[in-house]
């Protein structure tokens, strides 16, 4: 099935690979995350985007959006804690997984998405804030340790891919193309382990209450966007503005999936201890 098209990390080159770098740069995140890698499949598009929320999101003002769009998503993930529990410690040690990649994917995609909700509203709504000094965005305090490599979705079995795209229907919807959020791509190289989460998520995650809470986060994330300092140009290409929008609901509700994660994989050795204590993107 179609699935939405993105210019990998790897394959950037130019205007778009400097690009990814100063995403990199400012949110302190290691990797570049979904909605970006869209983007920037039509020439100039991310680097314009980026020239309008690089700098809210290295300011004071977007720091701390970030850091309560966070806090809304563990109060949202709190409303579902009871429908999960974690793993047996037993099933996780026979997946062969590293506790400390985990935490680290987790922090990675809780930065990374925090920002993102915030900055898709700006480019949707427009925020009307002065210009942005001259000058690069100030980076990131500190630079969040690599995670889970990303499966690549070419090289993976159909029966993976199968799952990806089961896994990514209440959290994404079924629209195409197929919207697969890279977190379940990091966990994607183990076939057994991607069953096992999905199997430990999914009450939570097709459950009535999923829906409300990522609304209420979403509307939270849009009533920050308009405190940004720095002027954002409203984002007119209806075909992007389409895109932002799926994304819109796909990324709120994986900030309350890997909140969820955090109990899920609780038993594994070092997978959460210290996960989202600190955010400094």
């Amino acid at each position: 099935m179609s699935r939405l098209h993105e210019i990998a990390e790897g394959a950037a080159t130019g205007s778009t690979a400097a690009t990814y770098a100063d995403i990199r740069r400012v949110t302190g995140v290691p990797f570049v995350v979904f909605i970006y890698r869209v983007l920037a499949t039509q020439p100039g598009r991310l680097e314009r985007v980026w020239a309008d929320i690089g700098p809210n999101l290295g300011s004071a003002a977007g720091r701390a959006a970030m850091a309560e769009v966070v806090r809304a998503a563990d109060r949202g993930a709190a409303g579902l804690a009871g429908v999960v529990v974690p793993l047996p410690a037993a099933a996780l040690a026979a997946c062969d997984l590293d506790g400390a990649a985990v935490a680290a994917t987790l922090e990675g995609f809780r930065r990374a998405n925090s920002a993102n909700v915030v900055a898709l509203w700006a480019l949707l709504d427009g925020v009307a804030g002065d210009p942005a000094p001259a000058g690069p965005a100030p980076a990131a305090a500190d630079m969040a340790p690599d995670g889970l490599p990303m499966a690549d979705l070419a090289l993976l079995p159909a029966e993976t891919l199968a799952l990806l795209e089961e896994m990514s229907r209440p959290v994404a919807g079924d629209a195409l193309p197929i919207l697969i959020p890279s977190l379940w791509r990091t966990f994607a190289h183990d076939a057994a382990l991607l069953a096992l989460l999905w199997s430990a998520l999914r009450p939570a995650l097709e459950s009535e209450s999923l829906p409300p809470a990522v609304a209420a986060l979403s509307a939270h994330g849009r009533g920050l966007a308009q405190g940004l300092p720095f002027r954002v140009r409203r984002l007119d290409d209806e075909a992007a503005r389409s895109v932002v929008e799926r994304f819109l609901r796909a990324i709120p509700s994986m900030l309350v999936t890997g909140a969820l994660l955090q109990t899920v994989l609780a038993e594994l050795p070092g997978s959460t201890r210290g996960t989202g204590s600190r955010h400094s993107a």
